[in-house]
């Protein structure tokens, strides 16, 4: 497909299809190497929008004069005048979702409650899992309109939704890469979220929190939290890593998650170079970048109920045994001396070439760990003077060759450190953002790469989009102001997609020119100025949606993975309900835990943690859990807006054969023996509806084979295994 024989004229009209979605079906071909380039041809600039329509007026006489293509099929005169209009139309309207919100005079027919009649049941089960993401208990439900309320207020809505926003922040409980470090604070933010959800928060001030909670005046540290938004970005710590190019990489990676979240566009492509189809400028991309150019990560003491009072009690011991540690193996005499060669090498890297892999662990093992390398350690806090002491055990580096450290074993010492540290009660921490007290400039990266900066650039945002931002507090302001046509439309839609199974806008990560047109423009509208007009209000939204004759007639589609899960553990009676709290390991087939790696360990969960919603399992980037994998769940590498709905043998085989699944079959196989109708309670339990009498009759000769061939217990449980691997289980009909 290279046009590169083709004049410069005709490469510059493949630009101009690049740029615009109507002229691109006229050529069904583009250049293939003017993508991400500053290229010329035939002294035509491809990579600007502006330099290629100045040539346009010239091109268009070339193709009506039949002078061009040289070679192959002329233009259809249909095409040349898509191709004039183009050309000629300087008033070209702007893209849909570039355009103000207006809320239309009368409600869409989509959005009406009148219509669209469902069985009860059917619904009752509909509205259980999308609002909260469990399965009806066995027994009558209320009324639709009052079941509605009842969820909405329910403790298990705020784990629902906080699923599908935490699939947005890419939230995982380990860093990424190949170390993959466990992070055993992260939930921290995922219980945020479910608080945040649970007591309906504007999402004015969710998002003002997420992005800026730190800027606020006497910021709580609730508000604090939220921004661990921003700490599930990757993060890398290995020896001899650049940590200048982590750090921009890292502030790259949540401008762009911002923008997917927030505006529905793909601004990682103007990393590079301007983007091909929407309005973004690389210029763009750095200003909204800058936002993050000046922060940097804190963890914050954060005890959780009862542990400052543990913690508090068990401190003076613990601080006698670290100050006999910190002794013998001659901390005070030697740690200073190694941060002060540290600090020369910091001044002159190239001439302390044995230190600056020092310089490096203490940046990949410690937060901020060159600026409190700086700090005097008068001015430290006691905790940054423990880690610090921390690193210095871990990696003493040269300071282990000298004559006067002989015999002293510094990482036995660190070794000693870690178990002292098990041995006592800690203090939870929130993964936090701080402002830089660096002043940082931001500059473009040429060709995206941080060793190539360009011009200076300031914080911003987007300049083809109303309104402005001077810091992350404004920029939250600005992402929710009435005057940003973006924001409460890409909520809308992911909340519509969320429960009726595909948004208004079928590419919920993509609202540019390459994205999908509404479905339905008018209800997507309507939805979001009312949504802007109530206070930013998201249960009044999904209120809204859950009684329209739309959110009725939506199609079937298949649960999430740990709606399957849940729905699993939630019929057989095993779940646990209690919301809140750190990250539990259910049962993980070994050979899973064999490529991690260092081969790792796996610590499994014992007792109800075994059996929390699967909101609740650790998520480890590099070896997530099978079931999850299985059923779809996102790799947490990138912000997810939809997830996949794949249909693959090893799902059945899962569904069959994982120990969850299996011990919950167990335990309903147990209840339904128990109830005086045990065929109809497994269908109520499990399907949420009554059962046949085909049904009853086939799963009764299944029951009454089973029991002879290997007793009773095992054929109520095989039994049982029968309705929970339905196509009807673990599909939201």
């Amino acid at each position: 497909d290279s046009l590169t024989a083709m004049s410069g004229f005709l490469l510059a009209l493949l630009a101009l299809a690049d740029f615009d979605r109507d002229v691109a079906p006229v050529l069904r071909t583009r250049c293939s190497g003017c993508h991400g380039a500053t290229m010329q041809q035939g002294g035509v600039r491809l990579d600007s929008r502006e330099a290629a329509q100045r040539i346009a007026p010239r091109v268009v006489e070339m193709i009506s004069t039949r002078k061009m293509p040289p070679a192959g099929p002329a233009l259809k005169d249909s095409e040349i005048a898509v191709i004039r209009d183009w050309a000629t139309n300087s008033t070209r309207p702007k893209h849909w979702a570039f355009e103000p919100v207006r809320k239309p005079s009368e409600l869409p027919a989509i959005l009406r409650e009148d219509g669209a009649p469902m069985p009860k049941d059917r619904l009752t089960r509909r509205l259980y899992l999308d609002l909260v993401g469990l399965p009806p208990p066995a027994e009558p439900q209320s009324e639709p309109h009052v079941l509605i309320d009842k969820l909405l207020e329910s403790p298990h809505f705020g784990e629902k939704w906080a699923r599908h926003w935490l699939d947005l922040a890419r939230y995982a409980d380990s860093d990424g890469y190949e170390q993959d470090q466990f992070r055993p604070h992260a939930w921290r933010y995922r219980d945020w979220a479910i608080r945040a959800f649970n007591r309906n928060q504007p999402f004015d001030e969710f998002t003002r929190d997420q992005i800026a909670g730190d800027l606020l005046p006497n910021a709580s540290l609730e508000q604090r939290t939220a921004t661990g938004f921003h700490r599930n970005t990757l993060t890398s710590r290995e020896g001899g890593i650049d940590v200048e190019e982590l750090r921009t990489q890292q502030a790259a990676d949540r401008a762009a998650t911002v923008a997917t979240v927030w505006l529905g566009l793909t601004f990682e492509c103007a990393k590079c170079h301007d983007h091909k189809y929407d309005p973004i400028t690389q210029r763009d991309f750095y200003s909204l970048y800058a936002f993050f150019n000046a922060v940097d990560e804190i963890n914050l003491d954060a005890p959780v109920e009862g542990e400052l009072e543990r913690f508090r009690h068990s401190r003076p011991e613990y601080d006698r045994l670290y100050a006999d540690l910190l002794k013998h193996y001659r901390v005070a005499e030697f740690q200073p001396r190694w941060e002060a060669e540290a600090m020369r090498a910091m001044a002159d890297p190239s001439e302390r070439l044995e230190w600056t892999q020092v310089l490096d662990y203490i940046a990949v093992y410690q937060d901020r760990g060159h600026d409190l390398l700086r700090t005097p350690p008068e001015r430290r806090t006691p905790r940054q003077s423990h880690d610090l002491t921390r690193v210095f055990l871990k990696d003493s580096g040269p300071a282990a060759s000298w004559p006067e450290t002989k015999g002293i074993k510094f990482g036995e010492g660190f070794q000693k450190l870690e178990e002292l540290g098990a041995r006592f009660p800690g203090m939870s921490e929130a993964p936090t953002i701080t402002q830089s007290a660096e002043s940082r400039k931001t500059r473009v990266f040429q060709s995206g790469d941080f060793r190539s900066p360009g011009e200076e650039v300031q914080t911003a945002a987007p300049a083809f989009l109303p309104g402005s931002a001077r810091n992350r507090l404004e920029l939250a302001q600005w992402l929710t102001s009435r005057d940003n046509p973006l924001t409460a439309r890409v909520f809308v839609n992911r909340i519509w997609q969320e429960m009726t199974g595909r948004g208004f806008v079928a590419t919920p990560e993509d609202f540019g020119t390459r994205g999908e047109e509404p479905s339905d423009r008018a209800a997507l509208d309507w939805l979001a100025a009312d949504f802007m007009e109530n206070g930013w209000n998201a249960k009044r939204l999904i209120r809204t949606i859950a009684r329209s004759r739309g959110y009725r007639e939506s199609p079937r589609f298949r649960l999430s993975a740990e709606a399957i899960r849940d729905s699993a553990l939630a019929v057989s009676g095993l779940l646990e309900r209690r919301v809140y709290g750190p990250s539990v390991r259910p049962p993980m087939p070994k050979g899973v835990i064999a490529v991690a790696y260092r081969n790792r360990a796996w610590d499994e969960s014992k007792g109800a943690d075994r059996n929390r919603r699967g909101l609740y399992t650790f998520f480890w980037r590099s070896v997530p859990h099978p079931m999850l994998k299985n059923f779809d769940a996102p790799d947490s590498l990138i912000s997810c807006s939809r997830r996949a709905r794949s249909t693959t043998p090893l799902q059945a085989l899962n569904l069959l054969n994982d120990p969850v699944f299996w011990e919950a079959a167990e335990a309903l196989g147990k209840r339904m023996a128990a109830a005086p109708d045990p065929i109809g309670f497994g269908f109520r339990a499990a399907l949420g509806r009554d059962a046949t009498s085909p049904e009853r009759d086939q799963l009764a000769s299944y029951l009454h084979a089973r029991r002879g061939r290997k007793g009773d217990a095992f054929a109520w449980t095989a039994t049982a295994s029968v309705l929970l691997n339905l196509d009807e289980f673990i599909t939201r009909e």
